[in-house]
C-alpha cells in the first residue's frame, strides 16, 4: 500500500488504520479501493506461497522418517524375542 499511495494526503493515518482493522475497508477514501484490494491480494498471494512452500518442505523432511513401536511395558526384550519367533515363523 505505501507504494500506491505514499503520494496520497494523510497516507499514513490512512494506511494505519486499514492495517490495523479489516473493517476500515468500508471507509476507504475515493480512489483507494481497487488499491488497497490489489495490495491485499498481493500479500495473501505471497503468504500462500510461502505456506506453500513450507508443507512442501515439510513433506520432504516427513517422509524418509521410521515408524518405530511404542511398547507398554518397559519389558522390551521379551516382547523382541516374540516378534523374532513370529517373524522365523513366518519366514518357513
Amino acid at each position: 500500500m505505501w507504494g500506491r499511495f505514499s503520494a496520497e494526503p494523510d497516507a499514513t493515518v490512512e494506511i494505519s488504520r486499514i492495517l490495523n482493522d479489516i473493517n476500515e475497508l468500508d471507509h476507504l477514501p475515493r480512489g483507494w479501493r481497487h488499491g488497497v484490494i490489489l495490495s491485499f491480494m498481493e500479500a495473501f498471494h505471497a503468504i500462500w506461497l510461502l505456506v506453500l512452500g513450507m508443507a512442501f518442505l515439510t513433506l520432504i523432511v516427513v517422509l524418509p522418517m521410521r515408524h518405530h513401536e511404542l511398547y507398554i511395558t518397559l519389558d522390551r526384550q521379551e516382547r523382541r524375542s516374540e516378534d523374532e519367533e513370529e517373524d522365523d515363523t513366518a519366514r518357513k
